[in-house]
């Protein structure tokens, strides 16, 4: 049985240790771009485990693209959210200044916020800039002469063709991708162009390396879609069956999945590397934002539903219906993370605000600005969340309303 479905079974121990003594390692690109989200510490423990496993590790060539495509613009949305917090901070001061009459604020606590605000806007400036380029030479420096080369055209031109087949069956990984892009490009083989297609490209490129060498792999990734993971009810049980078979039918080599919070607590043990648990905390709440961030249930195929009529939706076709349920299905799932989040982030501001009130040394001023700032941000979780649960309700009741006429839906 395990020999004709592997993907339905876990490996034992002793192959799990035998992969990582021998096997290669290989990152998805959102693993490189962490490093720009992650907190300088949490950085460093990634940059550490990848120096002591780079004698085992390569990059696919659409990896490295994709890693330097985007890098600036994960800057930027990190300097924004840096701005964005500067701005709250600004704000808190502000409404206290406006306050400053009340009996309870003492006349030196604006003076006070003012100058923390300040020494944390330079801090912050000065962590985003002076980390930006270090952290393009470390990735640069670690995978120097393992990146693989890039597909020729021809090559590339012949890949696409089997993934027409690939994607008209939902064959993954990668179809995904396709559905919200739209029709395959016409010869064209510009980055822009293959976008949605780079999962495909890496996943194939990583079987051809796997072959030639004739080694186990192991691939750590953040991505969380459906045609990468197996999930039930939400939560990811292990990688796609398919995934699994075919490389092991193909390569006759076992692959082995790590989301990164994972391959961060066991690649430190195999390179005894101090590890800090809040590293481990931050990689897992990194993951779940990131989650949130990409597959936001305001999603194209959404969207769009939410403007059609009800006839409209009673002759949609079937290939839309699939989409469909596809989307309330991760939209789902998306809201199972959010809340999730939302519990974790509750826990932390209540233990905060625990922290705050048991703090000797603080004057009750700023024990009472700080209560009130945890719990208007406990609200605004608590809002968000909600919100999130009124517009998936709204949408799932629009949809069942409109297709009960229509056959083999549910």
């Amino acid at each position: 049985m395990k020999e004709l479905f592997p993907g339905f079974f876990k490996l034992d121990e002793d192959s799990i240790e035998a992969i990582w003594d021998n096997g290669l390692i290989t990152y998805d690109t959102n693993i490189l771009l962490n490093l720009y989200r992650y907190s300088p510490a949490t950085c460093d423990d990634f940059i550490d485990v990848f120096k002591k496993l780079s004698s085992k590790s390569f990059l696919t060539n659409r990896v490295c693209e994709e890693f330097l495509q985007n890098r600036e613009s994960v800057i930027s949305e990190q300097k924004r959210k840096c701005d964005d917090f500067i701005k709250t901070l600004n704000s808190s001061v502000s409404k206290v200044s406006e306050h400053r009459s009340y009996p309870f604020l003492s006349n030196d606590l604006t003076d006070r916020l003012k100058a923390l605000t300040k020494e944390v806007d330079e801090e912050l400036s000065l962590t985003i800039t002076r980390g930006s380029d270090k952290k393009l030479d470390e990735v640069s420096n670690i995978f120097s002469g393992k990146v693989l080369q890039p597909y020729s055209q021809e090559k590339l031109l012949e890949i696409l063709e089997e993934v027409k087949a690939r994607y008209a069956q939902r064959i993954p990984p990668g179809y995904k991708d396709q559905e919200k892009a739209g029709s395959l490009p016409d010869n064209c083989l510009t980055y822009d162009a293959l976008k949605p297609y780079g999962d495909f490209l890496v996943w194939k490129q990583i079987i051809e390396h796997s072959k030639e060498f004739d080694k186990d792999i192991i691939f750590v990734l953040e991505d969380k879609k459906d045609d990468y993971w197996r999930k039930n009810n939400g939560e990811i049980t292990g990688p796609r069956p398919e995934l699994i078979k075919e490389f092991k039918n193909l390569t006759e080599r076992n692959i082995i999945f790590y989301r990164p919070e994972k391959f961060l607590e066991i690649a430190s043990k195999k390179v005894h590397t101090d590890l800090d648990t809040e590293s481990l905390n931050e990689v897992r709440n990194s993951s779940i934002q990131q989650d949130l961030r990409n597959r936001s249930i305001n999603s194209n195929i959404i969207s769009h539903i939410k403007n059609l009529s009800y006839s409209d939706l009673a002759n949609i076709d079937h290939s839309t219906i699939l989409k469909i349920k596809d989307e309330l299905a991760n939209a789902r799932s998306r809201l199972d993370d959010e809340r999730a989040h939302l519990f974790k982030e509750i826990d932390d501001l209540e233990n905060t605000a625990k922290s705050i009130n048991s703090e000797r040394g603080l004057d009750n001023d700023t024990r009472i600005l700080w209560n009130r700032e945890v719990l208007e941000a406990l609200k605004s979780d608590m809002n968000r969340v909600k919100q999130r649960e009124i517009e998936y309700h709204d949408l799932y009741n629009k949809i069942c309303i409109a297709l009960e006429k229509q056959p083999n839906f549910f």
